[in-house]
């Protein structure tokens, strides 16, 4: 079976191309599905609260805070990538397991090359748009002005 990964920019196109060859038919492995299930998950939650106890309101992840925090501290975007990227490549593998006799899987990840999964991958896909495109769909999806 031939893993094809999947990625690109945020609002590129990723989730389009996913849930079109899944509309056909074809396996398709989400990262982010993956992701937002691990933080459903009382350990995983638990070791996040070990690291970043002001992002729970008692027991209740709050995920805008988190984002605030790991998108303007690098070392706390590293610690959590610590807590969910080997869960999150663990799962993958045992969902590559449910496709024995498929042709190719697709792997939808979005950071792809910055999780340095190599091995994990036979062929990479990158979906790209220009900048403008990118900035008008992200506006448009996120309902922003």
């Amino acid at each position: 079976m031939k893993r094809i990964g999947l990625t690109g920019g945020i609002a590129s196109g990723k989730s389009f191309a996913s849930d079109y060859i899944k509309s056909k038919g074809y396996p398709v492995i989400d990262a982010d599905l993956i992701t937002k299930q691990l933080l459903t998950e009382p350990h995983v939650l638990d070791e996040i609260k070990q690291s970043f106890p002001t992002v729970f309101d008692h027991d209740t992840l709050d995920k805008k805070a988190l984002a605030d925090i790991i998108f303007s501290d690098m070392e706390a975007k590293s610690t959590l990538e610590s807590i969910l990227h080997p869960r999150v490549y663990e799962q993958i593998r045992r969902e590559l397991d449910l496709y024995p006799n498929a042709s190719f899987v697709i792997l939808d990840v979005p950071l792809l090359f910055e999780t340095y999964q190599k091995d994990l991958y036979d062929l990479v896909m990158v979906i790209y748009v220009d900048q403008q495109t990118q900035i008008k769909r992200l506006m448009t999806r996120d309902h922003l002005t």
